[in-house]
């Protein structure tokens, strides 16, 4: 009787030895023709892999300046602080009447930074410096907004003439809001999928779906001209131009 158990157990292992080999065999041969039908670019491996290629893609464009900023600041001094403001409020109001007459709207027109403080004159008593109060003094800031960029040499001309005693400008930009950038966009993504193609093409592989998308960082870089620098005085101005960049992260898969 022992010796009929004894031969059962071999007879057992001896039965899942096949079978065990057959299974190997049958994944390996699964596995080789996947890796061949992957090469051929019928994508069956997909499943099982993850590898994928990350690029960034860019476009960029030059667009002319449509905006001329300045700053335009008007001072009062006296003795009597009601009357260095009196004086400050009247060139303000009279800086802005000029401004509206030469075509500034008045939502293009920003009256701000109102300072007041009294001059603190230095003396001295045995040897040791003192302060004793001076006159007073008040400004006024402007914000302007010229819309029409052609006109920024006669603009800068009146702020020149008139009673300021600060003037900065002009500074050129873009037209508010952001630009469209659908175009620039699709450039961006035709130029991450370029190159996505040409590194894969290089590897002897292929590109497949696309895994993710990210939006970079977008650059408003002016450029002037030349003569384009801005300062007060006249004389010719150009409003040259600003780069519009996309930039794009694109993940695609590697087939």
């Amino acid at each position: 009787m022992e010796e009929n158990k004894s031969d059962g157990k071999v007879c057992c292992a001896k039965g899942k030895a096949p079978l065990f080999m057959g299974l190997l065999g049958f994944f390996l041969v699964a596995w080789v023709l996947l890796l061949v039908a992957d090469r051929l670019g019928l994508g069956l491996t997909s499943v099982f892999s993850t590898r994928s290629i990350t690029v960034m893609g860019t476009s960029t464009r030059q667009q002319t300046n449509e905006l001329a900023s300045f700053n335009a600041t008007v001072s009062g001094k006296n003795v009597d602080k009601a009357a260095a403001v009196s004086e400050v409020t009247k060139k303000s109001e009279k800086l802005i009447a000029d401004l509206k007459q030469f075509g500034i709207a008045d939502n293009d027109l920003k009256t701000q930074s109102l300072n007041i403080y009294r001059d603190q004159i230095p003396y001295y008593v045995d040897g040791g410096q003192q302060f004793k109060n001076g006159d007073w003094n008040a400004s006024i800031s402007v914000d302007i907004t010229l819309r029409d960029v052609s006109k920024s040499s006669g603009l800068t001309d009146l702020l020149a003439k008139s009673d300021t005693s600060n003037i900065y400008g002009p500074s050129y930009s873009l037209n508010e809001g952001e630009p469209d950038k659908t175009a620039l966009l699709k450039e961006a993504f035709d130029n991450a999928k370029a190159k996505a193609s040409s590194l894969a093409g290089d590897m002897g592989l292929k590109i497949g779906k696309i895994k993710s998308v990210v939006e970079g960082v977008d650059y408003n870089t002016p450029i002037y001209s030349a003569k384009g620098m801005g300062g007060a005085g006249g004389g010719g101005m150009e409003s040259g131009s600003s780069s519009v960049s996309a930039t794009l992260t694109v993940t695609f898969e590697l087939q």
